[in-house]
């Protein structure tokens, strides 16, 4: 089909996920209550493979990549560390979002130093 996104502008378009997928851990306890337990890691999981190596990403530089990797383990060491029914207020009492919002934030301020992509058009770096 004449109209599909490339393969760049596919992975531009994961690139920007990635990042509010990252916005949201970096929220914290108003990411949490806006996408409730589930949401709040599921989402990051929907754009960040939990185990193996990330997806090869034309768009993501090797900071980007190893930021993420860091921030990668933390939220997987916090999924294998609570139970999969926990409740906001306990997910909250066990520290695990004060030790994710800092490097969250640390992986947003990685990926928001070159910005967003375009969604459309094939950018070697990002315009927006």
């Amino acid at each position: 089909m004449e109209n599909e996104p490339s393969p760049r502008v596919l992975d531009q378009r994961v690139r920007n996920r990635i990042i509010e997928v990252i916005g949201i851990l970096a929220d914290g306890v108003d990411g949490l209550r806006l996408f409730g337990v589930s949401g709040y890691f599921n989402f990051f999981f929907d754009w960040v493979a939990d185990e193996g190596d990330i997806a090869p990403n034309s768009a993501m530089s090797i900071e980007e990549r190893e930021q993420l990797m860091v921030l990668r383990r933390l939220v997987v060491a916090a999924c294998d560390d609570t139970p999969a029914t926990i409740t906001e207020h306990a997910l909250i009492e066990t520290g695990w979002l004060d030790r994710i919002v800092p490097e969250a934030k640390r992986a947003l301020e990685v990926f928001l130093k070159r910005g967003r992509f375009d969604e459309e058009k094939e950018e070697l770096e990002p315009s927006a």
